[in-house]
């Protein structure tokens, strides 16, 4: 009689550990599949009141990481998708509808920046792909190497500036046309400083040295929340940093200035530091209109 309770106890015991094998396989499934359809899905543009206008990135000056074209445009991207510590889960679609690039040039930019080392004494890649595989489908992980919190006080200022967010969810990142327009813009975001006497001519604003009537927290402020710095160098140091040709550097400066990167004022290029249109609150260009109802009608 014992032993029948012995085995009718084992047998339960048996029974439900595989009932309960089978229930966390079910549920591992079932989040796997949520997980594959989740990066999978088509990306869509927030609309413009759900735009975060503070959050960015530090990312290091194109002097420290030299870029090109294609890893130019995608750096960006996959830098705003990572959550520092956590590898973003993005589907290479979606990073070429943020970029407004092909899905070829988009691999091969992940590929160039799989070959790029982060800073001088280290051996890190500034992105190592993390393939896994859901239900035969390929996946991939990114871990992005960028200035984060914790590093920012071993960088100089000008070796580092702030790339916003709004730029790539805003659709001026990947409406711009021309092909070099992404790493001119990183070239200029390097290079242009900020300039306070301009600054108040324009903006009626005061930042920096050129506000001595404000106290320390209100100066800071504004400066912190500039809309443009200045670049002041030269066409042909433009070019060579971006790879440019200079007799087509003029046309992909047009090309940023139709989606409110940069603005000619006075003689001098502004760079902005989110989308003029988005600070000014004004209508999107209709470069950047056009392209938002074009990614919308493919969805």
């Amino acid at each position: 009689m014992q032993r029948n309770n012995d085995h009718s106890f084992r047998g339960k015991v048996a029974a439900d550990a595989k009932k309960q094998n089978e229930q966390q396989r079910q549920e591992q499934e079932q989040h796997r599949q949520q997980q594959s359809r989740w990066q999978k899905k088509p990306y869509h543009f927030p609309y413009r009141k759900d735009i975060h206008v503070t959050e960015f990135r530090r990312l290091p000056s194109i002097e420290l990481l030299p870029l090109s074209q294609a890893d130019a445009s995608v750096y960006p991207v996959l830098c705003c998708e990572s959550k520092y510590e956590r590898p973003p889960q993005i589907s290479q679609e979606n990073i070429a509808r943020k970029c407004g690039r092909s899905v070829p040039t988009v691999r091969k930019g992940i590929k160039k920046l799989e070959t790029r080392i982060f800073t001088g004494d280290s051996n890190v890649p500034v992105v190592q792909v993390i393939p896994y595989t859901v239900n035969t489908v390929h996946l991939y992980k990114y871990r992005v190497e960028f200035i984060t919190d914790g590093m920012s006080p071993y960088f100089e200022p000008k070796q580092m500036y702030f790339f916003y967010t709004s730029v790539i969810k805003s659709g001026a990142w990947g409406a711009v046309q021309k092909n070099r327009s992404h790493v001119v813009y990183l070239a200029l975001r390097s290079l242009a400083r900020p300039h306070p006497e301009l600054y108040y001519d324009r903006e009626g604003i005061q930042i920096g040295d050129f506000s001595p009537d404000m106290d320390d927290e209100d100066r800071k402020s504004n400066f912190f929340h500039r809309y443009w710095d200045v670049y002041r160098g030269t066409n042909a140091a433009l070019a060579t940093m971006a790879h440019v040709t200079q007799p087509f550097l003029a046309s992909v400066l047009d090309d940023l200035r139709s989606v409110g990167l940069v603005e000619w004022y006075e003689g001098y290029l502004l760079v902005y530091r989110q989308p003029a249109w988005m600070l000014r609150d004004q209508e999107p260009p209709p470069r950047v209109r056009r392209y938002l109802e074009t990614i919308a009608e493919k969805v």
